[in-house]
């Protein structure tokens, strides 16, 4: 996955508000539980990876500046799109299959907070609140639905592994 830096716009307590760079993304959509639909995107990206030797994933960055996935919710019940960051922003778009999206995701403002420990759906639910009224009290305009950022870690064990829930924001409103 891509490694690119983002500026820190604020930061207060647990909360940030960033200015990512532009990134290429590919978008998959899986049906299931959030953990079952998360394998199978994976096992449709691995398979990707195979077919398409161009994409490489930095397998090495422990600490990374973009998540390696952002997970968000649609419409329909158990039916999840997963936001994969690429290295390569010069793959040609006729590279990917049916039911995968790729595209170029412009320059972006996004609010964030941590979620630490084990990740629940109360508390994903508890902190996407708390990020909400943060940037309603700094005065920012919502304009994206929330997301959950996970990223690379060399430990498997879940509450250890870094997450946050990403709010996109409307830059003009503050810099």
């Amino acid at each position: 996955m891509k490694d690119t830096s983002y500026k820190l716009m604020v930061n207060f307590d647990e909360f940030e508000l960033r200015k990512y760079t532009p990134a290429t993304v590919l978008e998959i959509v899986a049906i299931g539980s959030r953990t079952n639909a998360l394998i199978k995107a994976k096992r449709k990206l691995l398979a990707l990876i195979e077919q398409n030797k161009k994409i490489l994933i930095n397998e090495s960055a422990s600490n990374r500046s973009i998540p390696e996935i952002l997970i968000e919710p649609l419409a329909k019940r158990n039916e999840w799109k997963f936001i994969f960051f690429l290295e390569n922003n010069d793959l040609p778009l006729s590279v990917f299959q049916k039911r995968i999206t790729m595209s170029n995701q412009p320059e972006k403002h996004y609010g964030t907070v941590r979620v630490i420990g084990l990740m629940s759906n109360e508390k994903i639910v508890q902190k996407i609140l708390l990020l909400k009224s943060w940037l309603a009290k700094e005065k920012l305009l919502i304009v994206g639905k929330p997301k959950i950022a996970m990223y690379k870690s060399y430990w498997n064990i879940a509450f250890l592994k870094r997450v946050e829930i990403y709010i996109e924001v409307e830059p003009s409103v503050k810099n």
